[in-house]
């Protein structure tokens, strides 16, 4: 973009907050709205990625916000329609009202926009938008407002921005990059562009921290096939746990990857929903890194040894055996193709032998393989079971517990754990933002 010299001043500033507030925060509020009036709008998509943003951005027209939802992912806003109508009818009348008011308040409109689209799979692209102009139209303290700000400007007060930020937090480990140019995410769906929320929020998000390129192809195939019945969804989940080896639990426990058991779930994910988690996930990790290499050095000199010597002696540890997971589920359907699963109760049972290398062994003060058989059961909200340790030179030890959640902190109504499945084109998947909602609503 052009440099003048000028640095943004505090009206700049507050135009770019408005933006961010409007396109940002005002496209949640967009899928919460849709989900309520998803089928009175035209879902019909746009033929390429530049339409949908035009679409989306209102270019040469001057409307509010709701004319936007057509130009938004229907992945995702039909993912929460059960629950958000719910929501509705249970808040009163008028909340329909109330929320199509607050966005047709909110008038966008784009002018001499100048787009590049980059396919960065082929249901996925990026679309800059090099130059234009925005115009918001939208009510302060009663009076109607209307600040119109350039996509270059907008674009030089975020780098200016992050460029604060990144002096004001001095962190050597965690630093942020502007983005080279201000852009949107759209996805196909249907065969027609859309603009992605969420895509494009993982994409700002993912620049900024300076993170690995996404993997647009997890979320398609983590899609398919499903299960082929409510209950399958879980029993699907709790037969590839299952397989995992003794070891693989013991490499999670011990290292905190719980990757595996992420893969053990990611393929029953709806093809409507977390799609840009899924995508993102892998670079979001690089963090973790960023985050044990700024923690190593802080520790520098202090208790290097300790922690090198307890890795050691825990890669040193083999776990042989088998583990054993059963679930009892009672599944109630609901309209709309989805159903929700209690689980009534269930039982993890194994025998396992916990064993060490010699070196590590003498380093320790040296010791033997140990035994463990393990029992726990739970039913509602309670769990109980114990673990008995077998040792070859000492008497057998066995540990018990009993433990139930206390009601008084519970909501009324809530005495299972229970997730929401769905239907999508005649495969159930594992709804995690249903589940999310459900617990929500429920607790709060």
């Amino acid at each position: 973009m052009p440099d003048n010299g000028e640095k943004p001043n505090n009206e700049s500033v507050k135009t770019l907050g408005i933006f961010i507030t409007v396109i940002l925060a005002g496209a949640g509020l967009l899928l919460v709205a849709a989900a309520l009036f998803t089928d009175v709008f035209d879902r019909g998509g746009s033929d390429t990625p530049e339409d949908a943003v035009s679409r989306f951005l209102g270019e040469d027209t001057d409307q509010g916000l709701m004319a936007r939802v057509v130009a938004v992912a229907p992945s995702e806003l039909t993912a929460a329609v059960g629950v958000v109508m719910d929501t509705a009818q249970s808040d009163g009348e008028g909340i329909e009202d109330e929320i199509l008011g607050f966005l047709s308040s909110i008038r966008l409109s784009a002018s001499d926009m100048e787009m590049d689209a980059e396919e960065l799979h082929e249901d996925v692209a990026k679309v800059s938008v090099t130059s234009g102009t925005l115009t918001v139209g939208y009510e302060e303290d009663g009076n109607p407002q209307e600040t119109a700000i350039s996509v270059e400007q907008m674009h030089g007060d975020m780098v200016e921005m992050i460029e604060d930020i990144n002096k004001a937090a001095d962190t050597s480990w965690l630093r942020l990059t502007p983005p080279a140019e201000m852009f949107l995410m759209t996805v196909k769906n249907g065969g027609g562009w859309y603009v992605s929320p969420t895509y494009t929020a993982a994409e700002y998000g993912r620049i900024i921290l300076d993170l690995p390129e996404a993997d647009y192809s997890r979320s398609r195939e983590a899609a398919s096939p499903g299960a082929d019945s409510p209950s399958a969804v879980i029993e699907d989940i709790v037969d590839r746990v299952n397989a995992l080896p003794v070891q693989a639990h013991w490499d999670a426990l011990t290292s905190n990857d719980y990757e595996r058991y992420g893969d053990a779930g990611a393929a029953l994910i709806p093809p409507n929903e977390l799609g840009a988690l899924i995508d993102y996930l892998p670079a979001y990790r690089a963090l973790e890194d960023r985050l044990e290499d700024a923690l190593s050095e802080s520790l520098e000199g202090i208790s290097d040894h300790a922690i090198e010597d307890q890795t050691d002696i825990l890669s040193a540890i083999r776990v042989t055996g088998t583990l054993s997971l059963e679930v009892d589920i009672a599944e109630a359907m609901q309209s709309g193709g989805t159903a929700t699963l209690h689980f009534t109760s269930g039982r993890l049972s194994g025998d396992v032998l916990v064993d060490i290398d010699d070196a590590a062994a003498q380093d320790i003060g040296g010791t033997g393989p140990v035994g463990v058989e393990v029992e726990v059961e739970w039913q509602g909200l309670c769990l109980w079971g114990s673990a008995t340790f077998t040792d070859a030179s000492q008497p057998s030890e066995t540990s018990t517990f009993n433990e139930c959640l206390p009601e008084d902190s519970l909501p009324d109504g809530f005495n299972e754990v229970f997730v929401v499945v769905t239907e999508v084109d005649g495969s159930w998947h594992l709804s995690w933002l249903r589940t999310f909602e459900e617990y929500a609503r429920l607790f709060f």
